[in-house]
């Protein structure tokens, strides 16, 4: 990343950070633009740098699946693939592992029995919402509520 990216970073980081309350709709919507941020940051080292320099495949198939979520939306293995710009195989190779290790579940698609989606499991979400907590909570530790997975789903029991 150049030092302007890194700024436009900084800067959208330092948005989400003056503008959080505790509204869910505001909330996934810093959110989705931080997610929509570093996706798009990571396409762009892909496209700047030879493409077997960065291998993080199972990083953008999480980064996908949580943003997904967000949306309140499930993926399908084929979307994952043109997504992360893996063939295909390798995003079945990494579906495999993350369903072994826990992080996400795959089940048949209601509408077209060929079609397998895709989403995080509770771990998953956890994982990812851990990720983003702690990289936050570094500025201000009241910025962890807002980002937990059961603040996003509008869970206001806590």
């Amino acid at each position: 990343m150049n030092t302007e990216q890194l700024a436009a970073l900084k800067s959208l980081l330092d948005s989400a950070v003056s503008s959080i309350d505790e509204s869910t709709e505001k909330t996934n919507k810093i959110l989705n633009e931080l997610l929509d941020t570093v996706i798009r940051l990571r396409r762009l080292r892909n496209s700047v740098f030879p493409a077997n320099y960065f291998a993080d495949t199972a990083w953008d198939i999480l980064l996908d699946l949580y943003e997904a979520k967000i949306e309140n939306n499930t993926l399908c293995t084929t979307a994952l693939a043109v997504d992360s710009a893996a063939p295909l195989a390798t995003v079945l190779r990494y579906l495999k592992t993350l369903e072994k290790d826990g992080y996400i579940e795959r089940f048949a698609d209601d509408q077209d029995g060929r079609r397998t989606m895709v989403q995080l499991t509770e771990k998953g979400e956890k994982a990812m919402q851990d990720t983003f907590s702690q990289s936050l909570s570094r500025r201000s530790p009241d910025l962890i509520r807002p980002f937990q997975v059961e603040h996003l789903a509008g869970d206001t029991t806590q």
